[in-house]
């Protein structure tokens, strides 16, 4: 029986959503008084599906981190489909 019934199970991130989970972080950042002044960014290279965090320091970069990832998850992209 398991010859004859069979699924395929495939996991995409959706680019959209990972562009507005983006632009939303990036919104956020240049709003929060923390970063003001800092050189804090997310680059989304679409062609080859990277996303580039930079951070004046470590505790920046951490927070740009938690913002990026909290806007994914609103979005409904999961987490796992990062690497650090």
């Amino acid at each position: 029986m398991a010859k004859d019934n069979s699924f395929d199970i495939v996991s995409q991130v959706e680019i959209p959503e990972v562009i507005n989970a983006v632009n939303q972080a990036m919104a956020e950042i240049k709003q929060r008084y923390d970063f003001k002044g800092s050189k804090s960014e997310i680059k989304f290279d679409q062609k080859a599906g990277t996303l580039t965090v930079l951070g004046d320091d470590e505790m920046k970069l951490k927070s740009v981190i938690d913002i990026l990832q909290s806007k994914l998850i609103k979005r409904g992209v999961s987490i796992k489909a990062l690497k650090y």
